[in-house]
């Protein structure tokens, strides 16, 4: 998959640097389908690459998920453009935290999408979570 990655159109510093970063990094398709995560996200999120290959970062989601804020996330990346906003995600084991996350599309060298790459940041303990 780390091949396929860096072959579908993503740079090859972002491949590199998701194995090098201690931020959590996830690697999507076009349309949003999880391709590739680094461990730093499956530690911070508690899945396994298998458990989420192909699926979208919807799993992350929860009760406390603003839906408002998840239409404006996916409108804006559909619309191509990169996203930075705080969100109340979840890990596997359900434990809510809040997420600085930021996206940013991958073009390929003719210009078009390739695929997204987000930044997962938990800023949990510099908020309190009701």
């Amino acid at each position: 998959m780390f091949e396929e990655a860096c072959d579908y159109g993503s740079p090859e510093e972002v491949c590199s640097y998701m194995d090098k970063t201690a931020d959590a990094i996830v690697l999507t398709d076009r349309e949003g389908r999880i391709i590739r995560v680094n461990e730093p996200w499956e530690d911070l999120c508690g899945y396994s690459f298998d458990e989420v290959v192909g699926k979208t970062s919807a799993v992350l989601q929860g009760a406390r998920t603003d839906p408002t804020v998840s239409r404006d996330i996916s409108r804006r990346v559909k619309d191509d453009y990169a996203v930075r906003r705080v969100v109340t995600n979840y890990k596997k084991s359900g434990i809510e935290f809040r997420n600085d996350l930021m996206i940013l599309p991958l073009r390929r060298a003719r210009g078009s999408r390739a695929a997204f790459v987000a930044r997962l940041q938990d800023l949990s303990s510099k908020f309190k979570v009701y």
